[in-house]
């Protein structure tokens, strides 16, 4: 059973799991340095996955990353394309799609907490996840940033041992 907080608006899950892996190799058409650098910054507690721009090799989660939520369905089509994206995890890799910036920073943690450290390295489930806010707007306490994470992209960075 898959768990993600908060809980994504549509999560279907297809049994199984990706092969192990220990790097992420980023397949992004545009936007390439954005996608990258967001990517890093959300993964900069985990050492031991590397994120690279490039082609899938040995031990490599290949992740294409589309900027266009084409043929996604969802109750709130403005707030799936201001700040939604799609999560494809299929065994042969994994898609994130997206149409704005915040989509993409918004999917990134999921891919990062659906993952299960093996001896082999980490998996993910097999699944499909369309998620966006439920409010247009997020906000938190001012003092909370403090906490969970002094202004880094997030707050998912210290509020678990590794998340």
């Amino acid at each position: 059973m898959i768990n993600l907080l908060p809980e994504p608006k549509r999560l279907k899950e297809e049994g199984g799991r990706t092969s192990p892996f220990g790097r992420i190799e980023l397949n992004a058409a545009q936007d390439k340095e954005a996608v990258f650098e967001v990517a890093q910054m959300r993964f900069w507690n985990h050492t031991d996955i590397e994120i690279l721009d490039g082609a899938p090799g040995e031990g490599a989660l290949c992740l294409d990353v589309i900027a266009s939520l084409e043929g996604v369905q969802a109750e709130e089509p403005e707030k799936l394309k201001t700040q939604g994206y799609e999560l494809v995890i299929a065994a042969s890799g994994a898609t994130l799609k997206y149409e704005q910036r915040a989509g993409f920073v918004n999917g990134i943690p999921s891919l990062k907490l659906l993952r299960r450290k093996e001896e082999a390295g980490y998996t993910l489930p097999l699944c499909s996840i369309v998620d966006y806010p439920s409010r247009p707007v997020r906000a938190i306490a001012p003092t909370f940033p403090a906490y969970a994470g002094y202004g880094r992209l997030g707050c998912d960075s210290q509020l678990r041992g590794d998340a």
